[in-house]
């Protein structure tokens, strides 16, 4: 579904929670990047970005908490733009996706006596999404551990998820696990 549109994202949760009897964890996971810096990029391909990368991270979240309430179910928000040292060219990913940070924080102190709402902050992952842009041998040089950050793969995050999902911390709410 179009995550920035708010009546798709609500019917889909509805009808998932309809489904199967209720919802306990939902994983808040959804972007598209542009690469540029904010000379390159339109303010119109900015807010297409806003409108997925931090009114989608919103849409899902205010669809999925009630029915974490009724759960007492845990919310798992994927998150970006935590770090001070970010990758040039990524001014509008980063500039949209920092609400995912902000976001995760507020929701913990909002519901966080109701629901648990942590976070995973992965860096960079080996997806479609991260490899757009980039030259294969600076792909190779960044998987091999040459080059910039460590690049994590998909599974590993899936068992970072799987792990904060199956913990019982009220310590725990509201923070973000940084890979």
């Amino acid at each position: 579904i179009d995550v920035s549109d708010w009546s798709s994202v609500q019917s889909t949760v509805d009808d998932i929670a309809e489904k199967f009897g209720g919802i306990n964890y939902v994983v808040n996971n959804a972007a598209m990047k542009v690469s540029g810096t904010i000379l390159d990029v339109s303010s119109e391909t900015f807010e297409r970005l806003l409108r997925v990368n931090a009114l989608g991270f919103w849409n899902v979240a205010k669809a999925a908490l009630p029915h974490l309430i009724k759960s007492h179910g845990t919310l798992i928000d994927v998150c970006s733009g935590t770090s001070e040292s970010l990758p040039s060219n990524t001014d509008a990913y980063f500039g949209s996706k920092g609400t995912t940070y902000s976001l995760t924080h507020a929701l913990a102190a909002s519901f966080g006596d109701k629901v648990a709402i942590r976070g995973i902050a992965p860096g960079p992952v080996d997806t479609p999404l991260w490899r757009e842009g980039k030259p294969p041998e600076v792909i190779e040089q960044m998987l091999a551990g040459n080059l910039g950050p460590k690049v994590e793969i998909p599974d590993t995050i899936a068992k970072d998820i799987v792990y904060l999902a199956s913990m019982n911390n009220a310590n725990m709410n509201g923070k973000i696990l940084r890979l």
